[in-house]
């Protein structure tokens, strides 16, 4: 009654309504909605049979109990209590069959007949006075139908019948000796583990009260659980903080004795049950102290409470968020706004009270520690999470925000200040120390776990911060520096050595801000990009970038000069091949600028492209220097001395060439070591032409592709000098079977083939060697090595291969040859004609190993393929018409008719000829029986016309289709006095004429019209004639005929240059002048 008093007091309520305040505490009693669970029973599977009828009725009761409150005995008490008076006992059995909930309202669902899966899809809304010790329970019946309190005829209610009527209608069963329902069993779930989150599951069912049993069945429910809204005739929360700072402004007339304001237990017991009262939350009840406090210490006119009491009221907001965070709503609208504006009035006087605030750059434990002993009760005001948006404590943001900013700042032009220097070119030191300071920097920037979430807790991203400071000082300082640097490069640009060493240091800068600039957009946000000032820091390095690459090549020559020196170990590929570290040196130069490039990587296409293009050539070019420098050392160690007495293949020579391989596959992975696939989309697309991209792509092949080459065309002279050293000995070994004859004479005087293999030796020596380069050089570089002495073996065998040999001594070399050249395929020789030397062999043994008559009529068949016009001189052209019929027994007749001569040469002092044309059939080996026929002779005349016709009997059909056998028509001018003069010939293939039936003419074939030739001594065959002439009769007389027209070619005399026309084709003419303008010739040459 004291502490209704004093509540009456400090609220000035009349005494008239104190009974209605005495009531508070009977109505502290009653049990407050907090939320609603809903529940929905579904359905049920795997039920037990217990009805006699071999089927069941199943229902559902429900409602909430307290925990450990539920009994399934019915005993004395409860059934006093739940039931009418003068009810009877229920029976031990009954008494432990059946259940009792001990709670307000119990639920039932409908009755599902005649069936062990029933489903009944049924809705149910229950209150919910205490959520962390009420329990949802489910009990499962089976209808006996004798029992009226559940018969399927009585309406089904969903709405909530109270225990007491389901125990009134048990009880008159009993009076009525009817058998209660069976129970099947039950499910039970504690609301504390629902969410607001909806859920749907299969629940075990168990007998109650026996939780050995196996489970009887299991049931499907789905749960949700609803917070409640408090009504609207309630006490507002506006009226409930004007009560509650009431009593604290009574409680501040009457301080205690330590000068605190604060209220007595009984008091805070009124409030409670006035809360109670009006429905509401313990949550609000603390959050409405929480903000009092806040604001009485904010303000200057209120009495101030002490960091123990604000402490003190955090802690009770604390335990009641705990109970009332599952179930989603913590805060309305209203008491949101009052503890944020709360909030931020204490964060201002709290932070205008604190003088500084400790250091925060660098990220130092103990200053964090020391700020948040400062900080510790707006901090924990923080870790309530009531405010997700941050805004109450802005002023503590922006106080932070304002010192990282200042530390930052501080820290930086202190480090500055140390690297300044007074030298004359002050930009290289001061450019090194910032490097080194960019360094440290980034360290700093990147975040440690720790450190980002202390920050975070107050809703401050820390490293953002740091980072977007650092940005902005670095940007400044390193821009103003390049100004300087790009300008000491221009200056001193004729000095390699200052050059190369601002080269390095300026590169060194930008690595290392690309390196602070990947922290500081690690660390912000997307939407904080458009404030990096770092975002263009590489249009700052345009112009030194050209000096890099100048850098890069001057570096990678030096690199390649002192592994040259220092080159006296070995890497070992396998157990025999090697090659030198200098390759490897050499490759590990050209891997660290790539690296360095791919480091550097521009963002401007062009200076990409540029920057790919002129390292791709530096390192090409530094390969070519490589092999070159190698091969030198290897010649200036005499290795290919031909003083020499042997020639033997060493380790020396075998790891040169690997060395050479080594570097040369290496260019094979540029492409994907620079992307070049990147550069050409990136200037592609900047140009918006593919055209550029291809043109850029092909140049970048270009380069790659000639210095492979190079590389190649050097281990290719290399190996060829070693097959040239090896040639004598090659030599001496073909010389078993090319200087001696390859038959032999038997007893009897006859001649026999030459025993033995005479390749043996020869492949015997090759074999020894080509199994030592096999063990010792790189599988791409032995193909190389065997086609190198295949073109020596060749070389020497065309050299030493004797003329004017019998055919069967070329026949057998021919097979030598053919035995060699499968030796080297087979033995993985790719390389078989590269210069045509193998087949120029071929076609020389294979000439000379056919018979003197194969030799003639090659030669004709050669001359009557000719059909060409000449292009510089022509000397006529010869019309005819030619037809062969066939007669009897295998004999036919030729048919010539020479219709005329055109643009014969003139060959008389007059510049006329006296021409007429004479008719032969070659080979006359062929021919025997043949004459020569003539035509008459026109005088002084260039273009004769004929028109005779000449026939030729008894011609075999056979030779028509001989290649080889031909028409011979020989124009000659017709000298009284001297033998006539050789104008020129012309021949046609008989396999070329075409028959004539019985009934046509020669005049009816169409008319022929070839060119005359002038044959020269050139040609093979003749070659291999004359050196033939000593023992064949047939070549001598052969040689004879030819050279009587080869060698009686008068000069002509009507004009000396007489170009071919060809009616209707200007364009001849103009390449015949071109012709003769290339070769600087005149027109009357």
């Amino acid at each position: 009654m004291e502490s209704a008093a004093s509540f009456q007091q400090a609220l000035k309520v009349p005494s008239s309504h104190g009974s209605s305040l005495d009531s508070m505490e009977e109505h502290g009693k009653r049990k407050a909605t907090v939320a609603n669970v809903h529940v929905v029973i579904v359905e049920a599977t795997n039920l037990k049979m217990v009805d006699k009828k071999g089927s069941n009725d199943p229902y559902c009761v429900l409602g909430l109990v307290q925990q450990g409150s539920s009994n399934l005995d019915i005993d004395k008490e409860q059934w006093a209590q739940g039931s009418p008076k003068n009810s009877p006992l229920p029976s031990r059995k009954l008494k432990q069959r059946q259940p009792s909930l001990e709670c307000s309202d119990a639920y039932k669902t409908q009755t599902i007949k005649g069936t062990l899966s029933p489903r009944w899809n049924e809705e149910f809304i229950l209150p919910v006075h205490n959520l962390p010790k009420e329990e949802l329970h489910v009990y499962l019946w089976n209808h006996d139908g004798g029992c009226r309190c559940c018969s399927s005829e009585a309406p089904c209610h969903k709405k909530p019948s109270g225990f007491k009527n389901f125990l009134k209608a048990i009880k008159h069963n009993l009076e009525n000796s009817h058998h209660f329902d069976d129970l099947m069993g039950m499910v039970a779930v504690p609301l504390k583990d629902l969410s607001t989150t909806p859920i749907d599951r299969w629940f075990d069912m168990k007998k109650h009260g026996n939780s050995q049993n196996n489970q009887h069945g299991r049931l499907r429910l789905q749960l949700n659980l609803i917070p409640t809204q408090r009504e609207d005739d309630q006490c507002s929360l506006e009226d409930y903080y004007e009560v509650v700072e009431k009593m604290y402004n009574h409680a501040a007339e009457y301080k205690n004795e330590e000068d605190i304001v604060e209220l007595s237990a009984a008091t805070k017991k009124i409030l409670e049950k006035f809360a109670d009262r009006n429905n509401i939350s313990r949550m609000t009840q603390c959050l409405i102290e929480l903000v009092l406090f806040l604001e009485w210490t904010a303000s200057s006119e209120k009495p101030s409470f002490t960091d123990r009491q604000i402490s003190g009221a955090m802690i009770s907001m604390e335990q009641a968020l705990i109970q009332l965070r599952p179930l989603g709503a913590v805060c309305t609208e209203t008491e949101l706004s009052m503890f944020l504006r709360a909030c931020q009035s204490y964060t201002q006087h709290y932070l205008y009270s604190l003088a500084q605030l400790p250091q925060v750059f660098p990220p130092d434990t103990a200053h964090f520690e020391q700020l948040a002993a400062q900080l510790s009760l707006i901090l924990r005001l923080i870790h309530l999470k009531i405010d997700s948006s941050g805004s109450a404590f802005a002023p503590l943001k922006d106080r932070i925000h304002a010192q990282i900013q200042s530390d930052v700042n501080t820290w930086i032009e202190a480090k500055a200040d140390e690297i300044r220097s007074d030298q004359i070119d002050s930009v290289i030191p001061e450019t090194a120390g910032l490097v080194e300071l960019i360094d440290e920097a980034c360290i700093l920037s990147t975040p440690t776990t720790a450190h980002k979430e202390f920050f975070l807790s107050m809703g401050i991203d820390y490293f953002k911060h740091v980072s977007l400071a650092m940005d902005r000082i670095f940007s400044c300082k390193a821009q103003a520096l390049m100004l300087q640097m790009n300008k000491y490069l221009f200056r001193y640009q004729k000095f390699p050595d200052n050059v190369n060493r601002a080269s390095k240091i300026s590169l060194k800068l930008y690595l290392h801000l690309k390196k602070l600039h990947e922290s500081v957009k690690s660390n912000c946000s997307s939407r904080d990009l458009f404030k990096m000032s770092l975002r263009d820091y590489t249009e700052w390095f345009k112009d030194a970038v050209i000096f890099w690459l100048q850098t890069f090549k001057i570096e990678c020559d030096k690199r390649i000069e002192k592994s040259l020196e220092i080159d006296r170990d070995f890497v070992p590929v396998t157990s025999l091949v090697k090659y030198s570290n200098s390759s490897v040196d050499v490759l590990s130069c050209f891997a660290k600028i790539t690296a360095e490039w791919n480091q550097i990587c521009f963002g401007d296409a062009d200076s990409f492209v540029m920057g790919v293009t002129k390292i791709t050539d530096t390192i090409c070019d530094g390969a070519r220097r490589y092999a070159d420098k190698i091969s030198c050392i290897l010649e200036r160690n005499g290795y290919y001395d031909k003083d020499r007495e042997a020639f033997d293949i060493t380790d020396q020579l075998c790891i040169t060439l690997n060395n050479i391989e080594h570097v040369r596959q290496y260019l094979k992975e540029l492409p994907a070591l620079l992307r070049w696939t990147e550069v050409v989309e990136a200037v592609s697309l900047k140009h918006e032409s593919d055209s550029i991209g291809r043109k850029t792509e092909r140049t970048l092949h270009r380069l790659r592709k000639t210095a492979s080459s190079d590389l190649l065309m050097k281990s290719d002279q290399l190996l060829q000098k070693i097959a040239e050293r090896m040639s004598s000995d090659i030599r001496r070994h073909i010389a078993v079977f090319t200087n001696v004859p390859t038959t032999e004479t038997d007893k009897k005087g006859k001649e026999k083939p030459h025993s033995g293999h005479a390749t043996d030796s020869l492949l015997l020596y090759i074999d020894s060697n080509l199994q030592t380069l096999y063990e010792r050089l790189l599988s791409s570089v032995y193909p190389h090595i065997m086609a190198a002495i295949w073109k020596v073996i060749v070389r020497c065998i065309d050299e030493d291969l004797l003329n004017g040999q019998h055919p069967d001594y070329y026949t057998q070399i021919q097979k030598y040859v053919d035995i060699l050249h499968s030796y080297f395929t087979q033995n993985g020789m790719q390389y078989v004609d590269i210069d045509g030397c193998y087949g120029n062999l071929r076609d020389r043994l294979q000439l000379n190993s056919c018979s003197t008559e194969e030799i003639i009529l090659q030669h004709f068949q050669s001359l009557a393929d000719d059909v060409s016009t000449p292009v510089f001189e022509s000397y006529g052209q010869v019309a005819m018409k030619v037809g062969y019929m066939e007669e009897t027994h295998g004999v036919v007749t030729l048919f010539v008719k020479v219709i005329s001569c055109t643009n014969l040469p003139g060959l008389d002092r007059s510049g006329l000829s006296d021409p007429y044309v004479a008719l032969d059939l070659q080979p006359r080996t062929l021919f025997p029986e043949v004459k020569t026929q003539k035509t008459r002779v026109v005088m002084a005349n260039l273009n004769p016309v004929y028109n005779e016709i000449f026939v030729f009997h008894g011609i075999g059909k056979d030779m028509m289709s001989k290649p080889g056998a031909c028409l011979q028509m020989t124009i000659m001018d017709f000298d009284c006095l001297v033998a006539d003069d050789f104008a020129g010939e012309v021949l046609v293939s008989l396999s070329s004429i075409n028959p004539m039936a019985f009934n046509e003419h020669v005049e009816d074939q169409p008319v022929i019209i070839r060119s005359l030739l002038r044959p020269t001594g050139h040609c093979q065959e003749l070659k291999v004639m004359e050196a033939r002439v000593s023992w064949d009769d047939a070549a001598k007389t052969f040689l004879a005929e030819r050279h009587n027209v080869i060698y009686n070619q008068p000069e002509r005399t009507d004009q000396k240059d007489v170009m071919v026309t060809v009616t209707g084709s200007p364009s001849l003419s103009t390449l015949t002048s071109n012709l003769l303008s290339f070769f600087g010739g005149s027109s009357k040459n």
